[in-house]
This record gives C-alpha cells, sequence and structure tokens, in this order.
C-alpha cells in the first residue's frame, strides 16, 4: 500500500510539474492554472488515498472473514484434539491402575504364599524341637515380624500357632 502511495505521489508530481510549464508557456496566467492544478493534485492524492484505505480494508476483511470461516473447523479440530488426548490419558490412567493391581495381587498372593511356608516351617521346627512350650519360638517370629512391621503376617503366625495349640 506504502509503495502504491509513493508510485501515485511521484507521477502526480510529475504531472504538475509538467502542467506548471506546459501552462506558462501556453498563456501568462499561470497562478490561477498553479492554484488549479494544486486543487486536482490534492483531490488525485486524496482519492488515492481513499481507494488504498477502501482496499486495505477489503483485505482486512477478507482476512476476517477467513478468520470466522475457519473458526468454527480450528474449534473442532482443537476439541477433538483435548477429546483425543483426554480418552488417550484415561486408557493409559486405567491401564496404569490395572498393572499396579495386578503387580499388588502377585505380590501379596506371593507374599502370603512364602509366609505361610514360613510359618508351616517354623511351626514344625518349634514343634519338634519342643520350642512351643516354652514360647521361644512365639518370641522369635513375633519380634522378627516386628522388625519387618508386618501386622497382617504377625497375626497369620499367631493364628497359625494357636490353630496349633
Amino acid at each position: 500500500l506504502k509503495l502504491i502511495k509513493m508510485k501515485t505521489t511521484r507521477f502526480v508530481c510529475l504531472m504538475i510539474c509538467f502542467l506548471l510549464f506546459s501552462s506558462s508557456m501556453v498563456s501568462g496566467g499561470w497562478k490561477g492554472k498553479l492554484q488549479k492544478i494544486k486543487r486536482e493534485a490534492i483531490r488525485v492524492v486524496e482519492q488515492v488515498n481513499r481507494e488504498v484505505g477502501t482496499a486495505a480494508r477489503t483485505v482486512a476483511d477478507a482476512v476476517e472473514h477467513a478468520a470466522k470461516a475457519a473458526a468454527p473447523t480450528v474449534e473442532k479440530t482443537w476439541r477433538n484434539v483435548q477429546t483425543e488426548v483426554s480418552n488417550l490419558s484415561s486408557k493409559i490412567a486405567k491401564k496404569t491402575s490395572q498393572i499396579s493391581q495386578e503387580v499388588s495381587s502377585f505380590a501379596s498372593n506371593t507374599t502370603k504364599k512364602a509366609f505361610s511356608e514360613l510359618n508351616r516351617e517354623f511351626v514344625h521346627k518349634a514343634l519338634t524341637k519342643g520350642e512351643i512350650l516354652t514360647g521361644n519360638f512365639i518370641g522369635y517370629g513375633v519380634n522378627q515380624l516386628i522388625d519387618q512391621k508386618s501386622d497382617v503376617i504377625i497375626k497369620d503366625i499367631i493364628q497359625s500357632i494357636v490353630s496349633l495349640i
């Protein structure tokens, strides 16, 4: 737009110079013609400015119209992306929860099985050595399990011993 204004202004200036030169040559009333040329030049420049402004507004309107037309599509695409991210996050959370439950279940079952076997072995040794009568086994087992901070296992061992008594 600036380039159009510059070229138009340059053209108008050249036109004014030409008209001044030609009018001074043709007639002696160059002052009146100079005023007329000046008014014409101002009118041309103003018209160019209006047309450039109109063109700029037209471009701005076209850009705005295109943006408004594209906005619902962009919004819809953004909502789709958000939905996909949300769905993916949900799937990841569910899978993580499932894996966590499987690991927890496996660890719990393995631990219970291991301590069940350990309980049987301790009880068997205690019964064969007669330690259950003196309470040494109970004290030893409870102290060991307290050190491991596992109330559930202590309860299981004590119940195993009590059931054998």
